[in-house]
Parts: C-alpha cells; sequence; structure tokens
C-alpha cells in the first residue's frame, strides 16, 4: 500500500482547469511501481518494497529506507538517498542522486556523460568499476559505478561521479567545540572594561578640620 499527499489548493485548481496536478508528494510505504512525472515529489520509507520506481522530468525522489529493485532517474529528475536498499541506480539525461548514506546499493549506471552521482563521503577509492568508501557515520560502503553500455569495469573513475568529503561525528564535536571557544574569547574581548576606582588621596585633602 501506498498513501498520496496532495496539496488542497493545488487539488482544486487542477480539477477547476480539468488539468493534472503539477506538484504531489507520494508517501510510498508499501508493494508496487510507480512513475514521477513534473514536479512530483515521493518519499521511500522504511517497509517500502518497490520493484520500480521511474521519475521523469523535475520530480524529486526521497529515500530514506525500504527496499527498490530498481531507481531509474530521466531528464532533469532528482534523488536524495540517505538510507534503503537499493539494487540498481540508473541515471539517464540529466538527471542527479544525491547520496549520503544507504543501507546498500548494488549498481550504479550512468547512461551518457551529463548524468550525475554527488557522492558525501569520506575514504573514497575507485577501483575497477568499484567505489568504496565511508558515510559519514563511519558506516562502510561498496558498490559498482560504471557506465551503462557495455558494462564494462574501468580503471579510471567515470566523471559522472562527484565526490565530497564530509566531516565525521567526531570531527563534528571538535569543531563545535573549537566554535565555542572562539566565540567565548570574542565575547571576553569585546566586553567593556569597568574603570578601576581610584583609591589615591587627593593632596590636601584629609579626614578632619
Amino acid at each position: 500500500m501506498f498513501s498520496v499527499r496532495r496539496s488542497g489548493l493545488a487539488l482544486a485548481f487542477a480539477l477547476t482547469l480539468g488539468s493534472p496536478v503539477l506538484a504531489s508528494t507520494l508517501l510510498i510505504d508499501g508493494l508496487g511501481s510507480h512513475v514521477a512525472r513534473g514536479n512530483d515529489q515521493f518519499e521511500v520509507v522504511q517497509g517500502a518494497e518497490a520493484a520500480s520506481i521511474s521519475a521523469f522530468d523535475q520530480s524529486n525522489v526521497k529515500v530514506s529506507g525500504g527496499n527498490i529493485s530498481w531507481l531509474t532517474l530521466n531528464d532533469g529528475a532528482s534523488a536524495d538517498i540517505s538510507g534503503g536498499d537499493i539494487s540498481w541506480l540508473m541515471l539517464n539525461g540529466n538527471s542527479v542522486a544525491r547520496l549520503n548514506g544507504a543501507a546498500s546499493l548494488s549498481w550504479i549506471l550512468f547512461d551518457g556523460s551529463n548524468s550525475r552521482a554527488e557522492v558525501f563521503a569520506n575514504n573514497v577509492k575507485y577501483t575497477g568499476g568499484h567505489l568504496s568508501g565511508n558515510w559519514y557515520n563511519g558506516t562502510a560502503f561498496s558498490f559498482w559505478a560504471i557506465p551503462a553500455q557495455g558494462l564494462e569495469p574501468t580503471s579510471v573513475m567515470p566523471s559522472n561521479i562527484v565526490i565530497t568529503p564530509v566531516p565525521e561525528p567526531a570531527q563534528l564535536v571538535l569543531l563545535s567545540l573549537g566554535m565555542l571557544l572562539i566565540y567565548a574569547r570574542t565575547r571576553h574581548t569585546d566586553r567593556p572594561h569597568k574603570p578601576t576606582p581610584n583609591n589615591t588621596r587627593l593632596e590636601g585633602s584629609g579626614t578632619g578640620a
């Protein structure tokens, strides 16, 4: 099963003009195959068992859980992947997949040179068609990332892959502590100094007549 959430205003507008809804959010939490078009927003959550999800136009798919056999992005579609199990991720046209975590991923295939996979990870290596490294939380990953035509592993990482290192949790803690220390020191430096009382007696002054 799956549920669909649509904006009431957008739905009323579409019904009035007799045109399809331009944007919708579909929460995938069960079985099935799905197609996103236009500016559709799909969200795949824990418990989903999608045989295939195909995204077209400027649609977006967010994956935080579940199992997907085929996730295919076409045209200018995009995907934000932070979890879940994906067997095949196919990137066509000018599509973009942003990956900052996944429970498992087997394959990324690139059809052409314009599609892009933005991988936010550390210690990334590319060996014989295999991309490996660690997500921001330290979890290791390893999957195939090669051109779709021929399915031939290469020794050079495809230009479709963009790697962005990310701070690990321990580094984030140290960075936060450092910023707090700098902030505290800046406040101390900028604090106006109170004038020091002058206890020196004026010449000729006394306590008695």
